[in-house]
């Protein structure tokens, strides 16, 4: 039976956490607020200036913890239209505005995401790179900090 998380798993200068099984003497790593981690990952999908992957669609969706069928019904499509998507190379721009309207109040609903039009003129105009994120740790403020390019 492992031991309760140890105190340090709380110390925001840490962002790997041990746990130790007595029992077993078996050891296992954690990341801490993985939850906060996805959700500020999946604002920066959202905010990426190229149409949506299949792959970057399916982690959206998996962000608002919807499943497939729940999320069909909120966009108000069949279950096989967002299983499609979620394996197609780029959503088409249409579907990628309905996704990304409908994620980004799931997600973050006090949020301002006007911006998201902006993103969107540059799908329609075709203007894409590759999105590189990185993620690190904020010691200071004690929380995931995520840039995208």
């Amino acid at each position: 039976m492992p031991s309760s998380r140890p105190a340090h798993c709380f110390n925001p200068r840490r962002v790997l956490c041990a746990d130790h099984c007595q029992d077993c003497n078996a050891e296992t790593l954690s990341i801490p607020r993985i939850p906060t981690l996805h959700r500020e990952l999946a604002k920066a999908v959202l905010s990426k200036s190229a149409a949506l992957t299949g792959q970057e669609f399916r982690f959206l969706r998996t962000v608002t913890e919807l499943s497939a069928a729940a999320f069909a019904e909120e966009l108000g499509v069949a279950i096989q239209t967002v299983q499609a998507w979620e394996k197609c190379d780029a959503l088409r721009y249409l579907n990628d505005l309905g996704a990304r309207t409908v994620i980004a109040t799931l997600i973050s609903p006090g949020d301002d995401w006007s911006r998201i039009f902006k993103i969107l003129s540059s799908i329609k105009a075709k203007r894409a790179g590759p999105l590189r994120i990185q993620v690190r740790w904020s010691i200071e403020e004690a929380q995931w900090v995520v840039i995208s390019s």
